[in-house]
């Protein structure tokens, strides 16, 4: 690294890459991590009078499903937080939303009521990561002057997508169809259908994630300088359609 790149601050680094489509592909990226978080842990609300159908819940086990996945975030929480800051931050979120996907569609399949509620506390468990993790993630792809607008967005993006979940749920639910898997002795209906879609989220962004990079701000702080600039070159002719030597902060 040169003298120059040594006197200069990450945030002046970040300042210099501009402000463009790179950002705004981080942006929807985290906002519909959001997204996800969300639909993972309140869609089973949508489908537990259909539910009980299929499983003849009590009120106490309708209850159970409802919070598990938010008792497998709370258990998880500071364990992902402590990860993302000794392993790297997409090393956390990424496996862990594609992993979280994995479990929501077992969860379609689900036989009966413990199965389910198993596989929804592993799937609040695995949610926490990108919850606890996405807006340092974000965050750090931003100057100072930036990242509150970033941050912002990205949360705009998951608040105003709320407002379709009854719609997805609604047009989802409602459909009249389903058909026997007789290997697993199953009858697949609309509900189970609508627990793997709002997974869907989860792997788009688990797999697009593979084309973002690390954190420059996270590879600076355990001495990994070259890779975090050439991190900052890549943004850089992203969002400015110049060449990346041409970034000599």
């Amino acid at each position: 690294m040169s003298k120059k790149t040594e006197n200069v601050s990450i945030d002046d680094a970040l300042a210099e890459t501009g402000y463009g489509k790179f950002n705004y592909f981080v942006i929807v990226i985290s906002g519909m991590i959001l997204i996800n978080v969300i639909l993972e842990c309140t869609g089973l609300c949508f489908v537990l009078p259909v539910i009980n159908c299929d499983m003849d819940l009590s009120y106490q086990k309708k209850g159970i499903l409802g919070a598990v996945s938010f008792l497998g975030m709370i258990c998880s929480s500071h364990l992902w937080g402590f990860l993302a800051d000794t392993t790297g931050r997409r090393n956390v979120i990424r496996p862990t939303l594609i992993a979280g996907y994995l479990v929501t569609v077992m969860s379609s399949f689900s036989p009966n009521f413990w199965t389910l509620t198993i596989l929804r506390f592993v799937n609040g468990f695995l949610l926490s990561a990108g919850s606890a993790t996405v807006f340092a993630y974000l965050g750090e792809f931003h100057c100072n002057y930036l990242r509150n607008r970033a941050l912002m967005s990205s949360a705009f993006i998951s608040a105003a997508s709320a407002i379709f979940f009854p719609l997805s749920a609604w047009a989802v639910i409602n459909q009249n169809w389903s058909f026997e898997i007789p290997i697993i002795h199953l009858t697949y209906t609309p509900w189970r259908m609508y627990i793997l879609l709002v997974g869907t989220p989860g792997l788009i962004c688990g797999l697009s994630l593979f084309f973002l990079p690390e954190s420059p701000k996270y590879l600076l702080s355990i001495g990994k300088e070259k890779a975090a600039m050439e991190i900052l070159r890549k943004i850089y002719s992203i969002n400015t359609g110049k060449s990346r030597n041409s970034f000599n902060t």
